[in-house]
């Protein structure tokens, strides 16, 4: 049984808010081979001397075939909804300009789609790639379009959600209630979606103090959610997107806590429920597995 190629959307467009990877798991470490064959042991080297100095495909795709003799394992890093999803692939062969992978939890292909990110002991920096087929039933997914990322990953310390469907916000800032839209949320940070100030007297100053009121359903509802703006950075010309730094109060801090484990476990369950959809013959055969 075969699925149809998936047509994937780019979700980097000019609204999209980009999220680096977080750190590699900690079963990755020790699991590679220190016996290198010298064709990898060359390619990073060749990568750490010219560092400002891309590969090109080809050679990527020269440096994954000495992976795939070496059998040395990748992990594969994909922000799904505010989530963060690692695990470990086993790359499969070379074939055209793109490489094919296998994971062994196939759920976690249902959030493959766009841009991912690989890691590697033997690479200097993460890896990104763009995902061009998957097939769900199988496990398998092909990536094309390897780069190395200019900055590394770093550890996310809370888990952040995004909600499943849109949150107002009334954000009060300088003596004014601004209406916003909650982008992700954590325990220590939300994300906000808020129009340009069209008054030039009303700026957004990193560090300036907040408080915030949402309510996502009868059970999680917090009023005057102490925080500070860490960040701003524009998402189009007329819409701001704000890095809130929150400072809950110790009951306001366990609901956060257990609105984001509900919310994490119904966006895996949503995962694997597409998973099992795939299993359902539909008579089409996917184009390239």
């Amino acid at each position: 049984m075969g699925l149809a190629k998936f047509t994937m959307k780019d979700p980097f467009g000019p609204s999209a808010i980009f999220e680096e990877p977080d750190s590699l798991p900690s079963e990755m470490e020790g699991v590679l081979d220190k016996s290198v064959n010298a064709d990898i042991e060359a390619a990073v080297e060749n990568e750490h001397n010219h560092i400002n100095k891309p590969l090109v495909e080809d050679e990527f795709l020269s440096l994954f075939d000495s992976l795939i003799r070496q059998k040395t394992p990748l992990v594969i890093t994909k922000a799904h909804q505010g989530i963060i999803l690692q695990h470990k692939i086993n790359t499969l062969f070379v074939d055209n300009q793109r490489v094919v992978f296998e994971i062994d939890v196939p759920p976690i292909c249902a959030a493959l789609e766009g841009r991912v990110q690989l890691h590697c002991q033997l690479f200097s920096r993460p890896v990104k790639a763009r995902v061009i087929d998957l097939s769900l039933s199988k496990g398998m997914f092909s990536l094309s379009g390897f780069s190395y990322m200019k900055k590394p990953w770093t550890d996310r310390l809370h888990e952040r959600v995004q909600p499943s469907n849109p949150i107002y916000v009334c954000m009060r800032y300088q003596g004014k209630d601004i209406r916003a839209s909650l982008s992700d949320l954590s325990n220590n940070g939300a994300g906000l979606l808020v129009g340009k100030p069209e008054s030039r007297e009303l700026r957004f100053e990193t560090n300036s103090c907040v408080d915030i009121d949402f309510q996502i359903s009868r059970a999680y509802k917090w009023e005057k959610l102490g925080g500070a703006i860490h960040y701003q950075q524009f998402v189009t010309s007329s819409m701001l997107r704000l890095g809130i730094r929150l400072y809950p109060k110790l009951e306001q801090s366990h609901y956060l806590d257990s609105y984001i484990i509900e919310r994490k476990a119904e966006i895996m369950d949503h995962l694997e429920q597409i998973y099992y959809a795939s299993s359902i013959p539909s008579g089409v055969e996917n184009q390239y597995f």
